[in-house]
């Protein structure tokens, strides 16, 4: 009997050493770090935009993950504007290449927003997200005439001009009530 539970003891203890000798690897594997792009760099509203992860083995990505076929990277990028009040836009990213992955969304407006990764943090220890990682990408959507304020830049140069042109008015008839210097009155 004493044999029994001294074995059975000894088997207990295997495992736990096994569980916490495997523990730190596979905690280490749980996700590749990875990097983010977008293309066109200057997206437009209305118009397709791409986005790209690819992944690597190491934080400071010089090593590929070498994922040869996923499927996909569901859940891991939304797309969030800057000034709240708009839902998420969820990122599909489907496997495209070797240690690659696209997604191709179409943002609704025009503005600031963020491309922001692991957007569900609850549970987290700390809402930073770890040395590898991306967190967040800023992204300047521009308005369908190719620019973020393309309306105000245009009303501002119609006003410009119209100031300059009422300065000349304003000196040309002062000039003829008053006669152009070095002319004969």
């Amino acid at each position: 009997m004493w044999n029994l539970a001294r074995g059975l003891m000894s088997a207990i203890g295997l495992v736990v050493v096994l569980i916490l000798f495997m523990a730190a690897p596979a905690a280490a594997k749980m996700t590749p770090f990875f990097t983010v792009a977008i293309d066109p760099a200057a997206p437009v509203a209305g118009q397709p935009m791409v986005v790209v992860v690819r992944t690597w083995s190491d934080a400071a990505h010089t090593t590929p993950a070498g994922f040869d076929a996923a499927a996909t990277l569901d859940g891991l990028l939304v797309l969030r504007p800057t000034t709240g009040g708009s839902a998420d836009i969820p990122i599909p990213l489907r496997f495209a290449a070797h240690d690659e992955f696209r997604a191709t969304l179409i943002v609704p407006s025009a503005g600031d927003w963020s491309l922001v990764a692991f957007p569900d943090r609850t549970g987290w220890g700390s809402p930073n997200v770890p040395a590898g990682y991306v967190d967040a990408l800023h992204v300047t959507v521009l308005s369908e005439n190719g620019s973020a304020a393309g309306a105000a830049w245009w009303a501002l140069a119609c006003l410009a001009a119209a100031i300059v042109a009422a300065a000349a008015a304003i000196v040309i008839v002062r000039r003829r009530r008053t006669g152009w210097p070095g002319s004969a009155a």
